[in-house]
């Protein structure tokens, strides 16, 4: 597995509410981005959990590419200090995204957060990519989409092979999301084995419970 240099982060451009624990764990994302002194790569608006994540890495010394479409544009003003890649539509949005990092964190969002998540994970599918993937269980708002995916291999709709290629982590905060990606670029492991899940998602999974 390659060292991760450059992180995307997928999160909502709308949710506001700053005394919120999604908002705490966005800021403490984009404070570990730059300390680590990685380069963010995030959907280029200057609002909600994509503004907080931004303003937090700059802050503490990140370079930040920010990717964004005309239409979006038009909506969500981009954050100054970031650098903006202008692209046509929002699925070559999605696409430099995914080029452009190494790992992906994902953080509250709506459904084109959740239509992000699974742009990564049909790549890790079709084995176009192997970066790994964080999700950000906040008040457990992944467990529904982590059971989802289990229910998919139990009717029989995601193969063996598919469960094995998927890279999806389920953390319960940022700290532990960066001790795995540090555990990564130390050795390219985690607690001595290949990075895969730290909450496997396979076959024989039962459901997630909250934490």
């Amino acid at each position: 597995m390659n060292k991760i240099k450059s992180i995307a982060v997928f999160c909502s451009a709308s949710f506001d509410d700053r005394k919120s624990q999604y908002y705490i764990q966005t800021l403490e994302v984009g404070k570990r981005i730059g300390q680590g002194r990685f380069r963010l790569v995030y959907g280029g608006s200057e609002t909600g959990l994509m503004g907080a994540v931004a303003r937090s890495a700059l802050k503490n010394g990140a370079k930040v590419l920010g990717v964004t479409t005309p239409e979006v544009l038009s909506l969500e003003r981009p954050l100054k200090g970031t650098k903006v890649e202008l692209v046509k539509t929002l699925q070559e949005r999605k696409r430099m995204m995914i080029q452009e990092a190494d790992a992906f964190i994902i953080l509250g969002g709506g459904i084109g957060t959740i239509d992000e998540v699974f742009d990564v994970l049909v790549g890790q599918q079709i084995n176009e990519h192997k970066k790994p993937m964080f999700l950000v269980n906040t008040n457990n708002f992944f467990v529904p989409l982590v059971n989802y995916v289990t229910f998919l291999s139990e009717q029989g709709f995601l193969s063996s092979l598919t469960i094995k290629r998927m890279k999806i982590n389920l953390v319960k905060d940022a700290a532990e999301a960066f001790e795995q990606i540090s555990k990564i670029n130390n050795k390219g492991k985690i607690n001595g084995k290949t990075c895969k899940a730290t909450k496997t998602i396979n076959t024989k999974t039962k459901k997630q419970k909250a934490y």
